[in-house]
This record gives structure tokens, C-alpha cells and sequence, in this order.
């Protein structure tokens, strides 16, 4: 037969946890440094965390575009989920997330929102 049924007892993808000293070390750390990185088609690179992006835009609202995995990781984050579990998080193409931050912890306030309605999140 071309397909074996496998138990998900001790199955991990292929190569995963990565055998690299850099995931090693922030993994060790709770992937505390762990931080964003811009690049590609992009003039002046950004390496920045997301501690870095509230901290420059205190009280302020921040639009992020991104791939799905970096939204992944923040709402990881965000949860208290640890980064070797986000791939559990989908996130639609187009779809609007929201993550509050200020004083305390960060709050989840919408995933994949679809329909453009965000005045629900407005505080009043």
C-alpha cells in the first residue's frame, strides 16, 4: 500500500523541532528575542519586535501587512501560546486580526475579521 496510517503519538513533521543553534537558543530563552524581520524589496530593512512597534507608537494605532505566519506569531504571542504551537492558528488571506497593547497584557480583540466591520473594537 502507498499510505501507512501513522499514531500522532511522538509524530513530529520532518524536522521539526529545527536542528539550528539559533531556533535552539531562543527556543531555551521562551523565544523571548524573537523579533520581525523586514526585508526583500524594502529600501532601509527593519529588524523589529513587537515590544519595539508599540514602544514607538505609544496610545497609537499600527497597521501591519503581512504573510500569514507573522500574524500567527503575534497572536501566538498575544495568547501566551508557545511559538512551536502557532501553526495551530490559521489566518485567512485578506483577513483583518487585532491585538491590543498597552498597559498589562496584550489583548485578542478579533481573528480573521472579513467583513471591514472593526467599529465594535473602537472603545467608547
Amino acid at each position: 500500500a502507498p499510505f501507512r496510517r501513522y499514531s500522532n503519538r511522538g509524530w513530529r513533521p520532518n524536522g521539526w523541532p529545527p536542528k539550528n543553534v539559533q531556533y535552539e537558543a531562543l527556543a531555551r530563552d521562551g523565544f523571548a528575542g524573537w523579533a520581525l524581520e523586514v526585508r526583500g524589496l524594502v529600501e532601509q530593512p527593519l529588524h523589529l519586535t513587537l515590544a519595539d512597534l508599540v514602544a514607538r507608537h505609544p496610545g497609537r494605532t499600527i497597521v501591519a501587512v503581512s504573510h500569514a505566519d507573522p500574524i500567527k506569531a503575534a497572536v501566538a504571542h498575544a495568547l501566551g501560546v508557545h511559538l512551536d504551537l502557532f501553526q495551530r492558528i490559521t489566518i485567512g488571506t485578506a483577513s483583518i486580526t487585532v491585538v491590543a497593547y498597552g498597559d498589562g497584557a496584550p489583548r485578542v480583540l478579533t481573528v480573521n475579521a472579513m467583513d471591514g466591520d472593526l467599529a465594535g473594537l473602537v472603545p467608547r
